[in-house]
């Protein structure tokens, strides 16, 4: 029974586990897929990092963590956090879910997922490629699905973990559980505290000071053997310090200073139920954002402070989500899956403004979504074939018929190939229709005209495994190719006055190649390449310019283990290729450009004490202690062609993390 409850704990967003597979917990994947599947077997190919890479690479946030892999691309602002690419595509078309919930509040089209805390995770799944047949708008570049942990096998349980950076990062985490009968309470934290790197002799400093607090809380009963109901309340406060140069430092020194406060609220009530070959599961969520900007004068002498008139800000969004699920197992060849989902979106603000509503400042949108699919194997399961189609109503737009298509064709015990076909749909966001923003240094505004857009997606992927006693051999190849029209950007429409608009089309494909040698679990060697070409949007204006520009990614990650003393060694390394660009110049000419490659570097290492109850993890990050790179020539629109540097990482830090486990 314990072993049952520890399953359904693991997989609270999966319909339904089929009684002939044979799988371990820790190799269960549930992102896309009709049932908890041995990510072997899934029919998605699926990247997961598990706990033990988690705690290795010692990321302070997800973003630090993604940035270590291939195929994800991260551009950094200083004052609206991280934007994200997927082979290419932006994470305006990337769904983040936490436990199968959406994280709201998209800042420049992004969620910032540096505000997204490891502490409490359990894994992380991601998908590439579209999948808004089964998650809706949005997910048509990929999901990335972060699962919590949610269970455990000993009634009481504490842990602690410590870490600290010379570079001025300090992270304190703690989390508890409680287990009674048919009750399990877990209580989780985490404070994130960043002094601002490099600091300089004029107060003010490249990487913004931050403070986070984040801390969760989830209550689970046990209604029977099949059945649970799980609520969790989740919290995040951050407040990020964007201090300004000195004025007039000789007679009485003042500065104008930026606070961003920002502010997360989720909540989720989740039941799922098993009877017999029939299985249900509801998600009922509510989430809220807030982010509030004030502007200070501070008076440097007096060491006070006053409130700039006119420059402060607060926007806030709403999201409420309903998502059923019911699904079916026919025969061991055959199951089926039905699902309904609603959600419905507000925001509020001075720079939301909707013309159609009564409220000033204030603006809503709301989608429907109801989706089918089956799943049927052949020839033994060595071919398995999962078409799913949704059809959505959204209160703005018209949304087409999304369906995808997969399959799954096992050669051999070795050898895989997977195939899939996907449409992908995704609305503009509240922002991108009703966002308005003029001051003296900005001119945005949103457009109400604009399309939704709509993509195709098309990936093959092979996989063949070879065991030579101890030594075992992983081969992995990929080919993708991405193609959404009416995409959605900021474009300028008069001399520095930019608004959302729809350019005709946008492309990426790519191939990449992933290669894993192990030893006996002493030596393990991983090694990605992706070659991905971007469309040349400036051929649109001249269309002699090469329709594609190519940009390669390489990554190397090997681990050595001495199980007799539980000691760990780890060194990462990740390539990210120089992107060639072409934007408008001078007079509107349309001239080239190159943003540098880069390179990071880290080793950690990790011994355990005391039978596995405390760790200590130590190393050094960003070893060749690169903090920006070149982008030579024009840089974007309305930009003069030029040289400058661009923020990609801390300097080298040293850390020492420690972790207890009761």
């Amino acid at each position: 029974m314990k072993n049952l409850f520890q399953l359904f704990a693991l997989l609270p967003f999966c319909l339904f586990a089929q009684k002939k597979d044979s799988v371990t917990l820790e190799n269960l994947v549930c992102t896309a897929q009709f049932a908890p599947t041995d990510a072997r077997n899934a029919v998605h190919q699926i990247k997961v990092l598990d706990e033990k890479t988690i705690a290795r690479r010692a990321a302070n946030n997800l973003e630090e963590l993604l940035a270590t892999e291939t195929s994800f691309r991260f551009s950094s602002d200083l004052i609206l956090g991280s934007g994200l690419q997927i082979n290419g595509i932006g994470g305006e078309n990337v769904k983040v879910l936490i436990d199968g919930v959406p994280v709201i509040g998209k800042l420049n089209g992004n969620v910032d997922l540096s505000q997204i805390s490891l502490a409490n995770v359990q894994r992380i799944e991601v998908v590439q490629g579209s999948l808004s047949a089964v998650y809706g708008s949005n997910a048509s570049g990929g999901v990335i699905n972060i699962i919590t942990k949610k269970s455990q096998t000993k009634p009481f349980t504490f842990g602690v973990q410590s870490q600290w950076e010379n570079i001025g990062i300090k992270t304190l985490a703690a989390q508890t559980g409680v287990q009674k009968g048919k009750f399990l309470l877990q209580l989780s934290g985490n404070v994130y505290d960043f002094s601002g790197y490099p600091a300089d002799s004029l107060r003010s400093s490249l990487w913004n000071p931050k403070r986070q607090y984040t801390g969760k809380a989830m209550l689970k009963y046990y209604l029977s053997d099949n059945q649970q109901l799980n609520y969790s309340y989740s919290v995040m406060d951050e407040k990020v310090s964007n201090l300004g140069d000195i004025k007039r430092p000789k007679y009485k020194p003042y500065a104008f200073d930026e606070y961003y406060f920002t502010q997360r609220n989720d909540h989720a009530l989740n039941y799922e139920g098993k009877f017999g070959k029939n299985n249900l599961q509801s998600t009922l969520a509510f989430n809220n954002f807030d982010r509030k900007k004030n502007a200070y004068r501070t008076d440097l002498e007096a060491n006070t402070q006053d409130l700039v008139i006119g420059d402060q800000d607060t926007s806030r969004f709403n999201a409420w989500l309903s998502r059923n699920t019911f699904s079916r197992t026919i025969n061991q060849n055959i199951s089926l899956l039905s699902g309904i989902e609603f959600c419905h979106e507000n925001a509020f603000g001075k720079k939301i403004q909707d013309s159609t509503e009564n409220k000033l400042g204030f603006a809503q949108m709301s989608d429907l979504g109801i989706f089918i699919g089956g799943k049927f194997d052949f020839l033994e399961k060595k071919l398995v074939l999962q078409p799913t189609i949704r059809y959505s109503y959204n209160s703005k737009y018209d949304a087409p018929l999304t369906p995808s298509f997969n399959a799954l064709f096992q050669i051999n015990s070795n050898w895989k190939i997977r195939g899939s076909y996907a449409r992908g749909f995704r609305a503009p966001s509240l922002k991108e229709l009703y966002f308005n923003f003029i001051d003296v240094n900005h001119y945005i505004v949103g457009q109400t005209n604009i399309k939704a857009e709509q993509s195709h997606n098309v990936s093959v992927n092979s996989s063949s495994s070879k065991t030579y006693g101890k030594i075992n051999i992983l081969t992995e190849g990929n080919i993708f190719y991405n193609d959404i029209q009416n995409r959605i950007i900021l474009a300028e429409y008069e001399t520095l006055k930019y608004r959302y608009d729809n350019l005709a089309e946008y492309k990426t494909k790519g191939a990449g190649l992933n290669l894993t040698l192990s030893y006996d679990d002493v030596i393990t060697w991983k090694s990605s390449a992706v070659y991905t070409g971007y469309y040349n949007t400036a051929r649109d204006e001249q269309p002699e310019l090469p329709v594609y520009l190519y940009s390669p990614d390489f990554s190397s990650d090997l681990t050595v283990t001495i199980p007799s003393i539980r000691l760990t060694m780890n060194v990462l390394y990740r390539h990210t290729g120089a992107m060639p660009t072409y934007n408008f110049g001078k007079n509107g000419v349309i001239e080239e450009g190159r943003l540098s490659n880069w390179n990071l570097l880290n080793a950690t290492v990790s011994k355990y004490f005391f039978k596995g109850k405390i760790n200590i993890t130590t190393g050094v990050k960003n070893i060749l202690d690169i903090q920006n790179i070149v982008s030579q020539g024009a840089i974007g629109v309305g930009h003069s062609a030029n040289a400058r540097e661009v923020p990609v990482n801390f300097g080298k830090s040293y850390f020492v993390k420690m972790a207890v486990n009761i």
